[in-house]
């Protein structure tokens, strides 16, 4: 075996002993004459070839005892730690300084350290051989019986594997029999160098070793007082929902705002914050400060993060409240249902324990333990709110020797939802239909015309509409669009935000072949153009239509939220389907790709960019997906309809609906519908157009001349639906039955047992209960009742009703002595409203649907069928303040009070309930009112 040299020096008469440095040296000895070991590390600023083991510099150095053989001990307390104990005695022996012709070895090396037993620079006092040197011979004459060592006993014969200068090496083949996993993942998020970790890594195992020492006293100047124990009982869990796993979702005050939706993760070595709450702060991003290391999630895809910005953060309730100075890094990435995330960072500094079996999160205070309870409810709209393939369990920071270059592109799929704010019109097949040709030249060009028309009638109509032939496009290339003088869209960005380039998606070849023939088919269609050098960069994304085919639209989630929202007022819809009924022909119209048929402001087209495998193409024409598209379409049919809207018009966006009250005046209605058309060029989708029919299907309602019914299809899906197994399923439910309330008698009394079922920290507990109201639900709607519209001066009658979870009330009209509702309305009760009196529980449900009837009070009178005396209630409010401002708010109405009349109609018979027993103060008034009766 080769030996390492030796090298004698002649101004000690001591030898310092060189070895060659070895790359995988963890460890060396300096002395194989000694037992006693001491671990030594090689610092970076050594020589390269050379490394040093000793360093004697005095000769007043005693000799040592050889020690026995058979055990070995080993100081494992830093020299640091023992140098105060020592100086208080006699025992410590200072060396001498150098002379003028003597330096330190480690004084010519670096200046910027200090060794407090050389009282010199050099180098550390913890790394300081001599001072070692110094401990052990005192402890070998005797002194520091209190420092406890470890031994380390072998049997005889075996040799110590470190005596020969070289640390013990484990082959790749030990390694692997021993099972130890020493890394996973590079952190944390500090942006701090290699040389910088490792001397953490360093300190962190002298730190390890220094808890071996058990005798040692604690230096009293730094001993803080301690805390409350924390502890977690079953108590702690009560409530709290575990099948799900949920994760550990909390609310805290950041900066100077309440914010929800905080994920704890002691698995993420960085606190993160997340672009639009950021914004939301009004914090400017130029104070943002760089941060180049890039966080990677699982899996390893890295994100490079926007900056880095100190926050406080304000965690508990007081007064068990504590509030700390985060370093967040900021991250605008799409898709993360979280607003924030705090990970091992604030866990540490907060010294908080957290216990995901109960959901919550405990941390000591100056005034006890603060307690923050995770909310299971925001725990799980987060996880519904991720897309498939797009969730992130762990983040931490990755710090790489060479640049970081653009990470892997991953293939993944699109999320799949419809960017485009109204739903896919459908062709109406509620009224049988006949096609008829409008070129005699090209049999295929045809429209959708009722059968049931008269034969004058008929002929009439379809007259008129191969006379307008031209307001229907049959492909892009026959759209000539609105005059930009008209109206363009214009983008108004808040100019805080600073532009986004997406990072391109790649799509299968199916998807990709789609994307393709859109792109030529919108290039061929002068719809869009070329672009170089954009500043907001978009994907796009495939939609699957009901006809199995594809649609494509552009992902401009980041460009609307750089836009404010336009608060141009879309029309009511139940307005709308009202004053559709009552008509005798209808014929229901939808543009060819409305929103393609108004130009992007110039300035405007090239920030709505997006990329595919062909290259870059902005639009010049107003794509969907735009936050305020709606409202600038409704701005232009609101201009161009101005005189037939209310008359013989209804318009919501680009479904439009032209109206008659007599079959012989509907083609006269309909030119003026297509003179308007014409000029303005606007077209129409012959496919999705249907003229001349007594009924038709409106904005999700079934209109006829004289009802308005349910729309079959969700009657249909709500009959087929199984019973509920999860929460999204119950969300799915409740979704459903939402755009179904105004059909639904007391409809918050029938859900009920479905919203207490998925009751805030509880999970899906489908009972027994739920079922049944399920069933009897289902069992409803499959009869659920015809509404009619009331008639322009007449009288309309409310009935009210009030249960311990809600109010509801049923507006209704007399037709022929028979009651036909026309509207039921319903709202759960708040906590404080459900300790309300009966009297003002009463009064309380008119006033709520004095509100959402507002359209039905105002042109008609209202009599309101009750026993109870509202009337006096309402006259005399001294009881509360709050019956005061509801009798300010109702005096605007022409409101009759009448006792309850015999029910003429069955869909009025089940919806009557109300309190069988008035309370005492309701008896007194009906006492003091029959009493003023008969004064």
């Amino acid at each position: 075996m080769r030996k390492h040299p030796r090298v004698d020096t002649t101004t000690t008469g001591e030898a310092i002993h060189y070895v060659k440095k070895d790359l995988h040296t963890q460890a060396i000895t300096h002395d194989i004459r000694s037992s006693y070991q001491l671990l030594i590390y090689p610092r970076a600023s050594e020589s390269p070839s050379l490394l040093p083991i000793r360093d004697v510099s005095y000769t007043s150095r005693k000799q040592l005892p050889i020690q026995d053989a058979h055990v070995s001990r080993k100081i494992s307390c830093l020299p640091i730690r023992i140098l105060p104990t020592l100086d208080k005695t006699p025992l410590l022996d200072y060396p001498s300084p150098p002379d003028s012709n003597q330096q330190s070895t480690y004084a010519q090396r670096d200046t910027t350290k200090y060794c407090r037993f050389h009282k010199e620079n050099g180098h550390e006092t913890s790394k300081c051989f001599q001072l070692r040197d110094h401990i052990e011979t005192l402890i070998r004459e005797g002194h520091l019986k209190d420092i406890v060592f470890k031994k380390v006993d072998r049997a005889d014969g075996q040799k110590d594997s470190r005596q020969d200068g070289r640390a013990r090496k484990l082959s790749p083949k030990k390694a692997e029999d021993e099972g130890a996993i020493n890394n996973i993942f590079r952190g944390p998020a500090t942006g701090k160098s290699n040389r910088e970790r490792t001397q953490e890594i360093r300190e962190a195992m002298e730190a390890r070793r220094d808890l071996d020492v058990n005798s040692i006293e604690p230096d009293p100047k730094r001993i803080k007082e301690g805390w409350d124990p924390i502890i977690f009982t079953e108590a702690d869990s009560h409530g709290v929902d575990v099948r799900p796993n949920d994760a550990l979702v909390i609310s805290a005050r950041i900066g100077h705002r309440e914010v929800h939706r905080i994920l704890i993760d002691n698995g993420s070595s960085a606190d993160i914050l997340s672009a639009e709450v950021y914004d939301q702060l009004r914090l400017d991003r130029k104070d943002l400060q760089p941060f180049p290391t890039p966080l990677r999630g699982f899996g390893g895809v890295e994100v490079m993060s926007l900056g880095t910005v100190k926050l406080p953060v304000k965690i508990g309730k007081a007064p068990c409240q504590k509030t700390l100075l985060l370093d967040f890094v900021v991250v605008d990435t799409e898709n993360w249902p979280y607003n924030a995330l705090l990970g091992r960072p604030f866990l540490n500094k907060a010294k908080a324990v957290t216990a995901t079996y109960a959901l919550m999160m405990k941390f000591p205070t100056e005034y006890g333990v603060g307690v923050v309870k995770g909310s299971q409810e925001m725990a799980r709209r987060a996880n519904l709110s991720v897309y498939k393939d797009r969730e992130v369990h762990q983040v931490y920071a990755v710090t790489t020797k060479q640049e970081v270059g653009e990470p892997e592109e991953l293939v993944e799929e699109p999320r799949e939802f419809e960017l485009d704010p109204k739903e896919e019109p459908e062709v109406r097949k509620d009224e049988p239909t006949e096609e008829v040709a409008l070129d005699p030249e090209d049999p295929s060009r045809t429209v959708k015309v009722g059968t049931s028309l008269s034969v004058h009638v008929k002929a009439q109509l379809v007259m008129l509409l191969r006379d307008y032939k031209d307001v229907f496009a049959w492909s892009h290339e026959d759209m000539q669009g609105v005059d930009p003088r008209v109206i363009s869209h214009h983008l108004s960005i808040n100019p805080e935000f600073r532009p986004v380039v997406q990072k391109r998606r790649l799509f299968n070849p199916e998807r990709s072949i789609a994307i393709k023939k859109e792109v030529e088919k919108l290039l061929s269609a002068g719809s869009i153009r070329e672009v170089k050098y954009p500043e907001w960069v978009a994907n796009v994304v495939l939609v699957k239509k009901k006809n199995k085919q594809w649609r494509m639209c552009v992902d401009f989630t980041d460009l609307n939220k750089a836009c404010p929202k336009d608060s141009f007022p879309l029309p009511r819809i139940d307005q709308l389907v009202d004053a559709t009924a009552g008509h005798e022909l209808l014929s229901f119209m939808d543009a060819y790709s409305g929103y393609n048929q108004i130009r992007m402001n110039k300035a405007d087209e090239e920030k709505t960019s997006f990329t595919t495998d062909q290259g870059l193409y902005c639009y010049k024409v107003m794509p969907f997906g735009l936050k305020n598209a709606g409202a600038t379409y409704q701005r232009l049919v609101n201009r161009i309809f101005a005189r037939q809207i209310g008359k013989n018009m209804e318009v919501y966006v680009d479904d439009m609906l032209t109206k008659s009250t007599t079959a012989e005046k509907h083609s006269e209605d309909l030119k003026e519908t297509f003179d308007v058309l014409r000029k303005y060029k606007m077209k129409l989708n012959p496919s999705k157009c249907v003229f001349g029919v007594s009924s038709g299907r409106f904005l999700g309602f079934q209109v006829h001349q004289r009802r308005i019914e349910v729309n079959p299809e969700k009657i249909k899906a709500l009959e087929g639906m199984a019973s509920p197994k999860t929460l999204k399923d119950v969300q799915r439910l409740t979704g459903c039955l939402a755009s179904l309330n105004r059909f639904i008698a007391k409809s918050t009394d029938k859900c009920a047992p479905f919203f207490r079922a998925i009751k805030k920290g509880k999970g899906l507990e489908w009972s027994k209960e739920c079922e049944e109201a399920f069933q009897k639900l289902k069992e409803y709607l499959g009869r659920a009742p015809i509404l009619s519209k009331p008639v322009v001066g007449e009288i309309l009658y409310l009935y009210l009703s009030v249960t311990e979870v809600a109010t509801s009330s049923v507006l209704i009209r007399l037709e022929e002595g028979i009651q036909k509702p026309v509207y039921y309305t319903s709202k759960a009760l708040l906590p404080a409203e459900t300790r309300y009196s009966p009297a003002e529980k009463i009064a309380l449900a008119l006033i709520i649907s004095a509100r959402k009837l507002r359209p039905y009070f105002q042109p008609h009178t209202i009599e309101v069928y009750t026993d109870c005396p509202l009337k006096l209630i309402l006259q005399k409010p001294e009881v509360s303040g709050r019956l005061s401002k509801w009798a300010v708010e109702l005096s605007e109405y022409d409101i009759r009070y009448t006792p309850k009349a015999a029910v003429k109609g069955q869909a009025v018979f089940d919806f009557i309930a109300e309190f069988t027993e008035p309370d005492a103060e309701v008896r007194r008034m009906m006492e003091d009112e029959q009493t003023s009766e008969f004064q």
